[in-house]
């Protein structure tokens, strides 16, 4: 999953953007709602919930790094220009 900041920059005026990446695990249970006729898709809006995991990985080369995912409890795709309540379950 990408997410992308927008912003101007204060001193050029410039409109300036950040996208990151995210992995998301998806539970076995998930997969029949997020594949088939409702399946998400490149350039979906989605709403993932859950908490954020680190694992210690290690290189080919023996270097260690932290690899971070989002471990999802709720994945919903969201229609375009349309908010998402607090108060609604997707």
């Amino acid at each position: 999953v990408a997410t992308t900041e927008t912003w101007k920059d204060k001193t050029t005026g410039e409109k300036k953007e950040q996208t990151d990446w995210h992995d998301v695990l998806v539970p076995t249970w998930m997969l029949p709602y997020v594949t088939g006729a409702a399946a998400i898709t490149k350039g979906d809006r989605v709403l993932v919930m859950g908490p954020t995991k680190n694992k210690q990985r290690t290189t080919a080369n023996g270097d260690k790094y932290t690899a971070s995912y989002i471990k999802a409890t709720t994945l919903s795709k969201i229609e375009k220009n349309k908010a998402v309540n607090d108060d609604v379950v997707l």
